[in-house]
């Protein structure tokens, strides 16, 4: 029988947290089913969303011993979502008259000082107060011997400075993205960016330890916070659920490689939305270049789409109406059956040079070549070390010629090899073990009176 007396009990505070089912939740997944389970108690403090497709499946998935507490926003959580709303997704809908385009940039300082005052230091920093208040409930009930919180977004961080401060509890700040040097996002809030930098010091001055989810964020940090000691910045990556190949397994049976002598287009997916500088154009011009080559490829895309209008512009200045397909977001297993019936998978990351998109370690899980259209060195550095081809998402016939190569690769006995040996690499449960190991470091032993 497990001694219940040594087990840790952790306040684990994530943004988003099942039946919410966004990109981030599958980290906080793990943390939940794969931290040792001889060693932690866990209980979870995180904000009422409501049901986005597929998040009930997901919640399934988190183990009856995990206590879980939600905050409300004014009593109310978020709408259900649906697997039917298409309102951003659906390209041809999405067009605004020139009038309201307009009437948006006239009313440009107006919005600029509403974001400030309403969405600094994001646009969910409301929840702070809520979650507060309840962590306060649930800290004076029974003792904590450690607090996480996971962003974005990084308000979520204030409520961990907040009970930190309060009880004196040891507690651990994890950073999927980076927060206050973004070059890629200066477009939402210019005005309360500026005061990014400050909110950032206050949380990692405070926090015991700092997660970093690549080795280029650490590096930025440990660099942007020397007076800190360097080793209070820990490096733990993102990995891929070790069932997630056999769960797939089904899914992929049927399937068959592309092959250049075949005449039928050769399908490219992109699962997860399009945002800010997330833009697909420079693999919309090379799927335009390798069409008058004779190659025809036809592009999936999965998730909302942000200023739909402009896109679909560059779809048809392209002549790749009937090439682009759109989907909206759909539950989390949908999209990993529409990634079995694909040629390649897609990751585009452009101006992001600290981060690595979640879902490039799902890929790992299928036996199709990754394509990496990104200016991340550390997203290129996975990519090449899991069997995939890369491109700057600028360079147009760069990223054709990727895309060549990939259809060479996934015909090289080698490429399965090395993707075989990046399930191991990346294996997301030895991976979490390995941050048990930083949580026991960092969080203050049990008196031996105290009782669980």
């Amino acid at each position: 029988m497990v001694d219940r007396f040594h087990k840790l009990r952790l306040l684990y505070i994530p943004s988003h947290f099942p039946p919410s089912a966004t990109a981030g939740v599958h980290r906080v997944m793990r943390v939940c089913r794969y931290l040792p389970k001889d060693a932690f108690e866990i209980e979870v403090l995180s904000r009422n969303l409501g049901v986005d497709p597929g998040g009930q499946e997901l919640l399934k998935l988190v183990e009856s011993a995990v206590s879980i507490h939600r905050a409300d926003l004014n009593g109310k959580p978020r709408a259900t979502a649906s697997s039917n709303d298409k309102a951003t997704a659906q390209l041809p809908g999405a067009k605004q008259s020139t009038l309201k385009r307009w009437l948006r940039w006239g009313s440009t300082p107006i919005r600029h000082a509403r974001e400030f005052l309403l969405e600094t230091p994001d646009k969910h920093v409301a929840w702070v107060k809520p979650m507060v208040q309840l962590g306060i409930s649930i800290c004076s009930s029974r003792p904590f011997d450690l607090l996480m919180t996971s962003g974005p977004p990084h308000s979520i961080h204030l409520v961990g400075m907040h009970l930190k401060k309060s009880f004196g509890i040891p507690w651990v700040a994890d950073f999927r993205d980076p927060w206050a040097r973004r070059p890629w996002d200066v477009v939402h809030n210019p005005w309360g960016q500026v005061l990014l930098p400050g909110y950032e010091r206050d949380v990692v001055k405070t926090a015991d330890a700092v997660l970093l989810n690549t080795k280029a964020t650490h590096n930025d940090f440990v660099s942007t916070y020397r007076d800190l000691p360097a080793s209070k910045f820990y490096w733990v990556p993102n990995g891929m659920d070790p069932d997630l190949p056999a769960s797939i397994e089904p899914l992929l049976k049927g399937r068959t490689e592309y092959s250049t002598e075949k005449s039928r287009k050769i399908t490219l997916c992109h699962a997860g939305s399009l945002y800010g500088n997330r833009r697909p154009d420079g693999l919309l011009e090379a799927m335009a270049l390798l069409k008058r080559q004779g190659i025809n490829c036809r592009l999936l895309q999965i998730g909302t789409v942000d200023n739909a209008d402009l896109m679909l512009k560059k779809i048809e200045q392209l002549g790749l109406r009937e090439d682009v397909v759109c989907l909206p977001s759909v539950p989390h297993s949908e999209v990993l059956r529409f990634m079995a019936e694909v040629d390649f998978h897609i990751v585009l990351q452009p101006d992001g040079p600290f981060m690595i998109p979640g879902k490039v370690y799902e890929m790992i899980a299928y036996p199709q070549p990754i394509v990496a259209i990104c200016d991340s060195p550390v997203t290129i550095e996975v990519v090449e070390n899991a069997g995939g081809t890369y491109a700057a998402s600028r360079d147009t016939e760069g990223i054709a010629k990727a895309i060549l190569k990939a259809i060479e690769m996934q015909h090289d006995p080698q490429f399965t090899q090395t993707r075989v040996s990046a399930r191991c690499q990346f294996d997301g449960q030895k991976i979490v073990e390995r941050l048990g190991g930083i949580l026991k470091s960092v969080s203050r032993p049990k008196n031996q009176g105290e009782s669980v």
